[in-house]
């Protein structure tokens, strides 16, 4: 019973609210309500204007609620805080109200938040009072805020500010409106593996370009990468980052004795011995690690007490993904078992090597094609890079029904009836563009059984002016010459209009 009490004390004192007996009737809930200031003074009259006139009065708390939060008044995270007997604690300097909690951890909680002047939705990560009285725990908040200050990339959650409240910090974050790959896994099961790749090559970008900025992340895992809901991954927590030039010597890490930081399930080997003497490629086994668990639902080494998992990742070679997940190309396999490599030397030497190797994965409507510029692949067709000479290509944007994230391409639009057959015989990829450079590549040999000098030949009857002689006449026109004409279909008119002038 007093732990009970105690639990709600602390939960009280963490929320910054204070704990309240339960509302037991709709006037006492409006009264906390009213106190809260979550409405403004004439929306809280006209409220209860419209309450005392309804043809039907509503006395129960919870049925006054859930109306409350039908009719957007209130959202459910602030109806149940004040159905707990909560009136404080949903504002934040007087500027920021709070609107949902979105995530919590064992250092810090994230909400929802709205700036009551830009009208803006951000997420506020708050250090709650308790853990700002912990040298360790506020050192390493405030160095997480450095590190996101010096980040602008599409795939990093980006930080607006870092202010105090009385007696607790906060961090402004950008609000990315989505789920992360955990929560996504536990709802839809395992992701689809062009849709998986897409994932991780945008997490490798961002990755890449902390890097780049001097920062390894050292903790990335299922739930610290969203999936936004147009398709784009944005990383967060950076609460475990380190700076190159803090590397060799982590002061914050020696200080406090903590030599193992990170999550046992996705840590890299040499981390679990010595987290602050690692370079970017713990982040490429720990991604790799995430990898595995969108494509089967689980971490590589999933079973057995922490130091159980801690001793797999250090031990147990990771064979292969398609024991759990049949489907995965083995080309597609060889990567996630590099990625896992037990020495670091062994596993890609960078984020921009192991977008590299993925690459030619990805899904043509995929959110990374689409930015990196891999269009290797004409009408929507291309490779999936199986090790395999016999498996077939597939249409990727549709393979496993992975869902469509952006607008078909140009490129994917359907060929005129007119080109159909040109199309099948002769169409073939002849140019990969990649960012920064415009490489056009050799035509590939048409397949067996088909000429490649085949000619197209056309016909036409023409009338002489007289009216009482017709002849024939046939245009024979090689695939080469016959492409430059369908790319431009002004210089086809042009010939089929000059042979017909010269007939008659």
């Amino acid at each position: 019973m007093w732990r009970l009490v105690e639990r709600r004390i602390k939960e009280a004192v963490l929320s910054g609210g204070t704990l309240m007996q339960r509302p037991r009737t709709a006037d006492e809930f409006l009264s906390l309500l009213q106190k809260s200031n979550l409405l403004e003074s004439a929306r809280f009259e006209q409220l209860t204007q419209k309450l005392a006139e309804a043809s039907t009065p509503i006395t129960d708390p919870s049925r006054l609620a859930a109306l409350l939060v039908r009719e957007h008044v209130l959202t459910r995270f602030q109806a149940d805080q004040i159905l707990q007997g909560r009136s404080k604690g949903f504002w934040v300097n007087k500027k920021y109200k709070i609107l949902d909690q979105v995530g919590i951890g064992g250092m810090a909680r994230v909400f929802l938040a709205e700036h009551i002047i830009m009208r803006r939705k951000v997420a506020l990560k708050v250090l709650p009072t308790a853990k700002c009285a912990e040298p360790a725990s506020l050192a390493r908040f405030l160095r997480e805020a450095r590190a996101i200050a010096s980040i602008h990339h599409p795939n990093v959650i980006r930080a607006y500010d870092i202010d105090q409240d009385s007696d607790f910090y906060y961090i402004v974050l950008e609000y990315a409106e989505g789920e992360t790959v955990a929560q996504y896994v536990e709802k839809h099961g395992p992701i689809p593996w062009p849709q998986a790749c897409d994932y991780v090559y945008q997490a490798a970008a961002g990755l890449e370009h902390l890097l780049s900025c001097g920062l390894i992340h050292r903790d990335i895992k299922p739930s610290n990468i969203i999936i936004e809901h147009h398709g784009t991954i944005k990383l967060v927590d950076l609460g475990l980052a380190v700076f190159f030039e803090e590397k060799e010597l982590d002061p914050l890490t020696i200080k406090y004795e903590q030599n193992v930081l990170g999550t046992a399930d996705y840590l890299a080997p040499e981390q679990a011995i010595d987290s602050h003497n690692v370079d970017g490629r713990a982040d490429i086994y720990s991604l790799g690690a995430t990898f595995c668990f969108m494509l089967c639902g689980e971490s590589p080494f999933p079973k057995g007490t922490v130091m159980e998992k801690l001793h797999a990742h250090q031990t147990e070679p990771f064979k292969t993904i398609r024991d759990r997940a049949p489907d995965v190309p083995k080309d597609l396999d060889a990567i996630l078992r590099k990625m896992l490599a037990k020495q670091p030397k062994d596993r890609f030497a960078s984020m921009t090597e192991l977008r590299s190797a993925i690459r030619r994965f990805l899904p043509i409507n995929s959110v990374s094609a689409q930015l990196s510029g891999t269009f290797a692949m004409l009408n929507g067709h291309g490779q999936h890079g199986s090790a395999d000479a016999s498996e077939t290509p597939i249409h990727l944007a549709h393979a496993h029904n992975a869902k469509s994230m952006v607008p078909p391409s140009p490129a994917s639009k359907p060929t005129p009836k007119s080109d159909v057959r040109l199309a099948e015989k002769h169409s073939k990829p002849t140019m990969e563009i990649a960012p920064g450079s415009l490489m056009r590549e050799p035509l590939p040999p048409p397949p067996p059984g088909e000429d490649a000098d085949e000619e197209i030949e056309m016909e036409s009857d023409s009338e002489l002016t007289d009216g009482t002689k017709k002849s024939r006449f046939s245009i024979k026109l090689s695939p080469p010459i016959l492409i430059a004409l369908a790319g431009g279909g002004v210089a086809i008119l042009a010939v089929l209009a000059a042979a017909w002038y010269f007939l008659l």
